[in-house]
């Protein structure tokens, strides 16, 4: 007859046992310049499976019961947890540092507005589509409506208390994710006596006071010909660094900047979303 064996166990696994080092992720695509300061990172560990889980998501990983080094990585998420005996289990944790505001650029088509005039006629154009280069800005939130790293208050976006992005900047935080502030599409509008009407869109732009042109009558339009124009000079002359028009102001002003579209919500890790917004410039 076999002897049977006993298992033994030199821990009761009340508390979190490491195991091995840290691995790290790169979660960003190679083109981004910030894909390995904004890393993240998985460890091993076992405990008890009645307590698990050893904490919320958000924990600095710098903080108990984890005790690990990097003070911005912030736990984002547990893998499905392994029994291995006596009432114990293995799982892995993972972290992530929040990254910083950046942009790729990729060609897609726009449609630009056009300027009517009579045929010939200078500084007259028909509206026109185009495959332009395409500004794609991702900023990053956090969703933490458990306070862990912030007090952030139900529709009240706030920054974190000490935590930083990649970059060195505190952390955009939200309570839910319909708090994160959404950067609207821009839209060209009839504006009767210079007040904008949003609902009477156009892509025919007017001078102000509007136009009779072939024996039609215009209504001025939000923006206006001339200052679109003068948005178009800027985006030659300052490219990117130019001013993206918010929508609610008509002038000559800095802009050389249009939002193709609504910026729309992505996940990334655990409580961490991002904004991603599109830009052209003027043309």
């Amino acid at each position: 007859m076999a002897t049977p064996s006993v298992l033994y166990q030199t821990t009761q696994l009340t508390a979190l046992l490491a195991d091995g080092q840290p691995k790290l992720r790169f979660p960003l695509p190679p083109e981004c310049t910030i894909q390995f300061s904004a890393l993240a990172f998985e460890q091993d560990y076992s405990q008890r499976l009645d307590s698990f889980p050893p904490a919320p998501k958000n924990t600095p990983s710098t903080v108990s019961p984890f005790a690990l080094s990097n003070a911005n990585a912030i736990l984002t998420g547990f893998s499905q947890p392994q029994n291995i005996g006596a009432l114990a289990g293995k799982f892995a944790a993972t972290f992530a540092v929040v990254p910083a505001t950046w942009s790729d650029v990729k060609q897609l088509p726009f449609t630009f507005p056009g300027f009517p005039g009579m045929i010939g006629q200078t500084g007259s154009r028909d509206i026109f589509t185009d495959r332009v280069d395409t500004r794609i800005q991702y900023d990053y939130f956090v969703i933490d409506p458990g306070h862990i790293i912030s007090a952030v208050a139900d529709g009240t976006p706030a920054t974190a208390t000490t935590l930083e992005d990649s970059g060195g900047t505190a952390v955009n935080c939200v309570y839910k994710i319909t708090d994160i502030p959404l950067v609207t599409k821009s839209i060209f509008c009839v504006a009767l006596s210079g007040t904008p009407d949003y609902t009477n869109r156009t892509q025919s732009l007017i001078v102000a006071g509007g136009a009779s042109i072939g024996g039609l009558s215009w209504y001025q339009t939000w923006p206006t010909k001339g200052h679109y124009q003068s948005w178009m000079a800027n985006a030659t002359t300052n490219g990117w660094a130019s001013t993206v028009w918010p929508g609610n102001v008509d002038s000559a002003s800095a802009y050389g900047q249009l939002v193709v579209e609504d910026s729309n919500i992505q996940p990334y890790l655990g409580n961490i979303v991002c904004r991603v917004t599109m830009y052209v410039l003027a043309k």
